[in-house]
């Protein structure tokens, strides 16, 4: 009787068992269901979300190529504007898709799509429009500045109340998920002990279903740190990019190549916190190369003066890197390493449009890459580019006040130069004198030994008064034999003492012209001084020729003071 009645409460409570199981299966089934329903319904809001975002910032980054194309006019901002540009229609194409579940979404996500496309237009005419005539000002970014704004501020608006609807979009499905999870776990807890002394498969299956569970939690461990990492790497990558341009600027607002060279020496020392540094530029000889800048103390020195065939970089003209200088190859300039441990180099060539300059030698602990390296890569380039350019002002701003023959400052300068000096030796109530020179009988000389023994005499002559001036002394040539010497400061003595002296240095002076000695020459000097007011610059050259005709008419190779 008891075996019979035990056996019907088994029965009995096997059955209650299976039927709470299997009501507690079908409700955890629902549940899940609606989980993944709702899960989905999220992970699409986020992505539409992301979509809006990759849009914003597409449109952001044409607008800011666009403007930085028509206040610079490089090339590159152009291009990135084109790249941007294809990047924005490919986002903004792929939204209506997204956002076909709704029909307000998907209305917004249409006037979106005109509104990007009217913006673009502007943007393209204003591109097609610098690039035909090279002027911002008649650009359709300029001309129609208000219609851009209005468009501007319907695709912003438009961005806003379509992303605002998928925050709310996003708050709700996620409430009925945690909802849906909720019930999931509320009905597992109640119905589990239930049937948990009877069914021990269930226990087991729910051991498996928390294992996976663990599983897929350090699955999105991982993911969270790869994704925080990949977050961390484009932070680093916008601070990187935002330091190379700010380096690019400075560099084109340096009017020195020292400047340069300082420039670099403390961007990169932060840039680089682990690695020692030296620039080398080449001598004038293109033997050898000098330091010019360096940080930090090498952990693999370089010698000071190094010729250019012991750099391999030099050789090579491409960076060479060696990542453990007890194993590589490495430069010949390097001396033996101090210290224990493993050290790696770098050398990286200064080069531009095919003229070598320098290098970049860098050191620091291995093996190797150099932390940063891409970035120094990326320096130099600049480094490169800017020290072409100074090069080449240097060059046309000698050329451009210079006299080549003799070396002197030319006549555009001298006028420049006069009246400024004028001035302030008025305000400082100093004396001013001005020297007008002039070869005696020189066209004869011209016209007996050629202009080519001409020249010599003239390029020797240019030496001489720049060696007989003073470091404040202007010395030009005004034209032809005619020379004139300005001297802030210099009272009525000293002015003829230096007239004197030049006079009597011409007259010594001996100039040989194809392996023959020429003939002397002599020099007659007018000086003109500045009286106690103010005169025109002009009022006193016209003194001083005045006084070098006298001079001329006394006889020649003499000096004659003017009188204002």
């Amino acid at each position: 009787m008891k075996s019979v009645t035990r056996k019907a409460v088994r029965n009995y409570g096997f059955f209650v068992a299976a039927a709470v199981l299997i009501a507690l299966g079908s409700y955890i089934v629902f549940s899940g269901l609606q989980f993944r329903r709702h899960s989905t319904w999220v992970a699409h809001t986020h992505e539409v979300m992301e979509s809006l975002d990759a849009i914003s910032r597409a449109q952001q980054e044409t607008v800011s190529d666009v403007r930085g194309y028509l206040l610079t006019g490089r090339i590159e901002e152009r291009d990135r504007f084109w790249v941007h540009r294809a990047q924005l229609l490919h986002s903004i194409e792929a939204l209506p898709p997204l956002v076909a579940d709704n029909p307000e979404q998907q209305a917004r996500g249409s006037r979106l799509l005109a509104s990007v496309r009217d913006r673009l237009r502007y943007s393209e005419g204003s591109v097609a429009t610098y690039r035909a005539t090279g002027s911002a000002e008649s650009a359709p970014a300029i001309i129609h500045a208000e219609a851009i704004s209005s468009v501007q501020n319907q695709i912003d608006a438009l961005l806003h109340q379509m992303r605002e609807a998928e925050e709310q979009l996003l708050a709700l499905r996620a409430r009925r998920s945690d909802e849906a999870l909720l019930a999931l776990v509320g009905g597992t807890a109640i119905g589990i002990p239930f049937s948990l002394f009877l069914l021990g498969y269930i226990y087991l299956m729910l051991r498996r279903e928390n294992r996976e569970r663990q599983v897929a939690e350090r699955a999105a461990i991982t993911y969270n740190e790869e994704l925080n990492t990949s977050v961390r790497q484009l932070e680093q990558l916008s601070i990187d990019l935002g330091f190379l341009s700010n380096y690019s600027g400075m560099l084109q607002s340096s009017s020195t190549s020292e400047e340069m060279f300082e420039i670099t020496r403390q961007a990169l020392s932060g840039l680089l916190p682990e690695a020692a540094g030296t620039i080398y530029l080449l001598r004038a000889s293109r033997d050898h190369a000098d330091i010019v800048a360096h940080w930090r103390v090498h952990a693999v020195p370089s010698h000071p003066a190094p010729a250019l065939t012991d750099c391999w970089a030099v050789r090579r003209n491409q960076p060479y890197f060696v990542d453990d200088v007890l194993r590589g190859v490495h430069c010949g300039h390097l001396e033996t390493a101090t210290g224990a441990g493993i050290h790696a180099t770098a050398c990286i060539p200064l080069s531009a449009q095919g003229e070598l300059m320098g290098w970049l030698y860098l050191s620091g602990p291995g093996p190797g890459p150099l932390f940063g390296i891409n970035l120094a890569l990326n320096a130099c380039e600049q480094l490169s580019l800017a020290l072409a350019n100074i090069r080449l002002r240097e060059t046309l701003r000698h050329q451009a006040l210079r006299d080549p023959l003799t070396g002197l400052f030319n006549r555009r300068y001298l006028e420049e130069c006069l009246a400024r000096e004028i001035a302030r030796c008025q305000r400082r109530s100093l004396p001013l004198a001005v020297l007008m020179m002039d070869l005696d009988h020189f066209k004869s000389f011209n016209d007996r030994y050629g202009h080519a023994g001409g020249d010599a005499v003239l390029a020797a002559f240019g030496q001489l008064l720049q060696s007989r001036s003073r470091s404040e002394d202007i010395a030009c040539r005004y034209g032809g034999e005619e020379f004139t010497l300005i001297m802030p400061e210099a009272p009525r003595e000293i002015a003829m003492a230096r007239a004197e002296l030049l006079r009597e240095s011409v007259a010594a002076m001996r100039v040989e012209h194809q392996g023959r000695p020429l003939p002397g020459v002599t020099l007659s000097i007018g000086i003109a001084m500045m009286p106690g007011h103010e005169v025109p610059g002009s009022l006193l050259m016209q003194a001083g020729d005045k006084a070098l005709y006298a001079a001329k008419a006394a006889g020649r190779d003499r000096v004659h003071v003017a009188e204002l």
